[in-house]
């Protein structure tokens, strides 16, 4: 009897050891995984990010050694970026915005001349380094984007985002590549404003400082994207006050959106200094110009052929501005049903699968879908 319970000992012994070991095994493997993890998400935005610009840094390189001598737009662009530190720019591109006196006025903030300041001073403050600049503006978005994809969804969302904004760059064409041009300088940027929007609603809270960085940003450099940032950002707030209410987080939540709101008062702060220093300021311009237009917004008609042509499977995004116009209606018409039979089933598929994180992507999608209607309803004038 004492043999075999001796027996019976050394082998629960043997086979705590062997658990003990399974367990430290285990252990450092899912270190490993969390290692492999890490490098995953910091390396692949940085190695899809340089082939998603492959166009646009060959656009770039064939312009060294050329001379180029900035006109119209692009010589005010370049105005801004050499008195950047003499007269800090406190406003954006001038554009077609004038007041009621007829004062022409520029777009909402410089935040597109702060992020190209850098490189410009780094590569010598020459017309190549401005365009090497709006590189760097581009180049940022889409890591930052494929970063987000990366958290979110590992590599597969990756991959999927990556190829959208090979053909969002391809569609746009080499001089969305490297002019320094407002509008173009805040596509890519608000690619990352709504993967950091649904971040933010999926849980990721810290996501709310770059959801307001690129917001603000893309609105400052054309005020076409005021109306769409807003009811985006504040849907966003309201998903996540209801959401800590529910879980009794609302105190440290309630910090991170005092950070925010300290963010977007250091991004308005140029802003607001101009509006105090001349009058009428460029923000009383932007007013009296959107709120005093007498020309009449676009006919119902024209709101729902730009819907459909954006909104759309072979839509500006993929074949750039070659296709019909506004006008033509019934050439969208297919592709805009093929996009509406995909979102659908991708949302079906979602709901049932009880994949909340899609389903939070497709609210962030679809608000914003919705505010951008509302935008292009509000376009008076010409449609260009």
């Amino acid at each position: 009897m004492q043999s075999g319970d001796a027996h019976r000992s050394q082998v629960a012994g043997e086979s705590q050891v062997v658990r003990r070991s399974d367990v430290a095994g285990g252990a450092d493997a899912i270190r490993g995984s969390g290692r492999l993890s890490s490098r995953l998400t910091t390396w692949l935005p940085l190695v899809l990010g340089c082939l998603v610009m492959i166009p646009i840094i060959t656009a770039l390189a064939k312009m060294i050694g050329d001379h180029w001598y900035p006109a119209g737009d692009m010589a005010q662009a370049e105005l801004h970026m050499r008195g950047f530190l003499a007269h800090p720019p406190l406003v954006g591109a001038a554009g077609r915005i004038v007041s009621d006196n007829g004062v022409q006025g520029s777009h909402p903030g410089p935040s597109l001349w702060v992020a190209m300041y850098p490189v410009y001073v780094v590569l010598g403050r020459t017309s190549f380094a401005l365009m090497a600049a709006v590189v760097s503006v581009h180049l940022a978005s889409v890591i930052a984007a494929l970063w987000l994809a990366v958290r979110r969804g590992g590599v597969t969302l990756a991959a999927l985002v990556a190829v959208v904004l090979a053909f969002v760059v391809r569609a746009s064409g080499p001089q969305f590549a490297i002019e320094p041009w407002n509008p173009w300088l805040a596509v890519l940027p608000f690619a990352v404003f709504l993967l950091a929007c649904w971040s933010v609603v999926d849980g990721a809270r810290g996501c709310w400082l770059l959801a307001a960085l690129t917001g603000w940003h893309t609105v400052q450099c054309h005020a076409g994207y005021a109306l769409v940032v807003v009811l985006v950002m504040a849907g966003t707030f309201v998903v996540d006050v209801v959401a800590g209410r529910r879980d009794g987080t609302l105190p440290s939540r309630a910090k991170l959106w005092a950070a925010v709101a300290v963010v977007t008062g250091l991004m308005w702060l140029p802003p607001i200094v101009d509006e105090l220093k001349r009058r009428p300021g460029n923000l009383s311009i932007l007013w009296q110009h959107f709120t005093g237009n007498r020309a009449p917004y676009l006919p119902p008609g024209t709101v729902a052929r730009v819907l459909v042509e954006q909104i759309n499977a072979v839509g500006p995004w993929l074949i750039g501005s070659r296709g019909p116009g506004p006008g033509t209606l019934g050439a969208h018409v297919v592709g805009f049903v093929a996009l509406a039979a995909l979102w659908i089933a991708a949302f079906v598929v979602a709901r049932r699968q009880g994949d909340r994180s899609a389903l939070r992507l497709h609210l962030v999608l679809a608000g914003a879908a919705f505010a951008s209607a509302i935008s292009v309803a509000r376009i008076f004038g010409g449609y260009f």
